[in-house]
């Protein structure tokens, strides 16, 4: 819940402009996919934009024309910042993992995960920057722990 945005007293500005697509773009570029997968000739591509699909789920084509036997599709579908009076401040992030190995119909995985927000005092000197950073950092430990969830599947 973003205080901000929902002009809720006491819950404090969440600062979700920091995984906008600009940036979630920039910080899937960050992520060490090969060493991460263990797959050292991993192409990887990160799209600037939203693929269009609104049925990502039960899709069975491929997002991009691709005729290689190995391919596989991640796709961020939410990515929520949360800080409520009765839960952890943390940030969920729903995926899905398109697995097109070994056929022409995939098979799909989505789950959600959460990484938990160390909020800094209001107070702190640089809280703005701190925030980004932080929920920065949360967005992309939330997609490395989607990305082992996925690998069991």
């Amino acid at each position: 819940m973003d205080g901000d945005k929902r002009g809720i007293k006491g819950y404090p500005d969440m600062f979700t402009d920091a995984i906008d697509m600009l940036h979630q773009v920039t910080l899937l570029n960050t992520i060490d996919w090969r060493g991460l997968m263990g797959a050292s000739t991993l192409q990887f591509t990160v799209h600037d934009k939203v693929t269009g699909s609104d049925d990502d789920r039960t899709r069975i084509t491929r997002a991009t024309p691709s005729a290689s036997p190995c391919y596989r599709e991640i796709i961020v579908k939410t990515s929520v910042i949360e800080a409520a009076a009765f839960s952890s401040r943390s940030l969920r992030i729903v995926a899905i993992s398109k697995n097109f190995e070994g056929g022409n119909t995939p098979k799909t995985f989505s789950t959600m995960t959460v990484e938990p927000l160390v909020l800094p005092e209001k107070s702190a000197p640089d809280f703005d920057k701190k925030m980004y950073d932080e929920v920065q950092r949360a967005f992309v430990a939330a997609m490395r722990k989607f990305m082992i969830a996925q690998s069991f599947h």
